[in-house]
């Protein structure tokens, strides 16, 4: 019987400790990130430095934030974009999670598929409200839910349209457009940061797991900071995460904490990072493999008209050619980069880009693609949905065959 993500991560101390990690490492995420995409934008100011990536990092932080918000209270988050923005609509349902699901399935093959949890703007206001009160919770949920949505549209056309992206260098309306939408996006995801940090801050329930994150802030993000960014970007990082600093932290209750999430422990993180490894290692293989140009050569060239062929000759049929191991195995290598490069898209992309792949059928692609929620697939746009619908009919069979009645009844 599936199980949700409270009961899995209150199953031991050690899920309990990891839990509290997880967390810490969105927080992180966000906190570095919107440090990284302010620096592109200070640096714009002597360089020629393109402020539509600026732009795009800064979403990520305000992703980042909202993840975290649905996270701490939930123990889960929709990996899908479009519904993450949902979770904090007053007027939506309420979506599935999805991230636990496979997360746990990286170390712990036998969980796939066992967790997951619906969130809807009202769990998060309930558990956020006991913390920092009603009206600032409500006041950030529907306001970051907003900004996510607009904000996603906008990253879209920031990294996707050539024809916006082309025109970013000393044009004479979209330069200035590029400059703003950067600026825009820091002060929200700056916004959204603050707000997260003075919620995390009250809502934390211990001295021990205030310790270990004052800890972390200070060797995970605040000397990182030091390294990479401007004096002025680290005062604003120190300013952020100043409700999580503490003057001085139990070094033995961090220490135990620790100790449950490294790595001989931590399945999931284990497999998670090994698999990122060897997922650079194949893309690396990629970069380093010479290519091999195929040039489709007629039988015979003809310099003059040919003559009919005698009527009691039989048509010519071209031998099928047998390829040969060492293509067989470039084959399979450029599956797995393939496969490996869209194991870190969103879902939804990914069902986009097997929809419209008119060179391979659906099996080519690994099964576990094909296992989002029914909120998820209709979301989908109508047209790619009966794409899908082609390539896995509803009387299919194998391992795509529980996605392609699924999506028959949608």
């Amino acid at each position: 019987m599936p199980i949700s993500p409270e009961e899995y991560w209150s199953e031991s101390r050690e899920r309990q400790s990891q839990r509290l990690y997880v967390a810490f490492c969105e927080y992180a995420s966000a906190v570095l990130d919107f440090a990284e995409g302010s620096e592109i934008i200070e640096q714009r100011q002597r360089t020629n430095l393109r402020l539509n990536w600026a732009a795009t990092i800064l979403y990520y932080s305000l992703v980042h934030s909202a993840r975290f918000l649905v996270f701490v209270p939930v123990g889960d988050f929709p990996t899908s974009h479009a519904l993450l923005a949902k979770c904090f609509d007053p007027s939506a349902e309420g979506v599935t999670t999805d991230w636990l699901r496979g997360f746990s399935a990286a170390g712990l093959r036998a969980d796939r598929g066992a967790y997951s949890e619906s969130v809807c703007y009202e769990r998060l206001l309930s558990f956020w409200a006991e913390h920092v009160g009603l009206a600032r919770a409500s006041g950030l949920l529907s306001w970051l839910g907003q900004a996510l949505a607009v904000a996603k549209s906008l990253r879209n056309e920031n990294n996707y349209e050539a024809l916006l992206i082309a025109h970013e260098y000393r044009h004479q309306h979209l330069t200035r457009v590029f400059h703003e939408l950067a600026t825009a996006m820091a002060r929200t995801a700056q916004r959204a940061l603050a707000e997260a940090t003075a919620f995390w801050s009250a809502g934390l329930p211990n001295a021990t797991e205030r310790d270990f994150v004052s800890f972390y802030v200070k060797g995970r993000i605040l000397l990182p900071a030091e390294s990479w960014h401007s004096d002025r970007i680290k005062a604003i990082v120190h300013s952020i995460t100043e409700p999580l600093q503490r003057p001085e932290v139990n070094l033995d209750e961090v220490g135990m904490i620790e100790s449950h999430v490294e790595w001989g422990v931590f399945n999931p993180k284990r497999s998670l990072m090994s698999q990122f490894q060897e997922k650079v290692e194949a893309l690396t293989y990629q970069s380093e493999t010479p290519m091999r140009r195929i040039i489709e050569v007629p039988d015979s060239v003809p310099t003059r008209r040919p003559a009919a062929p005698p009527p009691t000759r039989p048509a010519s049929v071209p031998k099928k050619i047998r390829s040969t191991p060492e293509e067989q195995a470039r084959l399979r290598l450029d599956r797995n980069a393939r496969i490996a490069e869209m194991e870190v898209m969103d879902p939804i992309a990914r069902l986009e880009i097997i929809a419209e792949d008119t060179n391979h059928p659906i099996d080519f692609y690994p099964a576990q693609f094909g296992e989002v929620s029914d909120e998820m697939l209709r979301s989908l746009p109508g047209s790619t949905r009966a794409l899908l619908r082609g390539k896995a009919p509803p009387a299919r069979k194998g391992r795509w065959g529980p996605f392609a009645r699924r999506l028959a009844v949608l």
